[in-house]
C-alpha cells in the first residue's frame, strides 16, 4: 500500500515537474533592455557592431578568468552578460527582418499598383 502511494507522488511530481517546464519554456524571454522604437536598418546593424564588439570583448575576458577557475564568479557574470548581448543580437536580428519583410511587401504592392 505504501509503495503504490509512494509511487503515486513521484508520478505526480514528475508530471507537474514537466507541465512546469513546458509553461516556462513556453512564453518568450522578456527583457527590460529590449527597446521597441522605430528603427532604421543601418541604426539597427550599427548596434549588431557594437553588441559584437562587446561580445568579443567578453570572450576575450572569459578566456583570461578560464585560466583561473578561482574567479569563477567573475566567469559566471561575464558569460551572463555574453548570453545578454547575443539575445539582444537576435531580438535586433528578427527587427531588421522585420523592416525588410515589411519593405518587401511594400514594394512588391507599389509593383502591382504600377501593373
Amino acid at each position: 500500500m505504501k509503495k503504490s502511494y509512494f509511487i503515486k507522488k513521484i508520478s505526480c511530481f514528475l508530471i507537474c515537474s514537466a507541465v512546469s517546464a513546458g509553461i516556462v519554456t513556453s512564453f518568450p524571454f522578456q527583457s527590460d533592455k529590449v527597446n521597441l522604437s522605430a528603427k532604421t536598418i543601418p541604426e539597427i546593424q550599427e548596434e549588431r557592431k557594437e553588441n559584437e564588439a562587446k561580445i568579443a570583448e567578453y570572450e576575450k575576458q572569459m578566456s583570461e578568468l578560464g585560466e583561473n577557475m578561482s574567479d569563477e564568479k567573475a566567469f559566471q557574470e561575464t558569460l551572463s552578460q555574453q548570453i545578454s548581448l547575443i539575445q539582444e543580437n537576435i531580438s535586433l536580428l528578427n527587427q531588421e527582418l522585420e523592416r525588410l519583410g515589411s519593405d518587401i511587401k511594400r514594394a512588391d504592392e507599389n509593383i502591382a499598383f504600377l501593373n
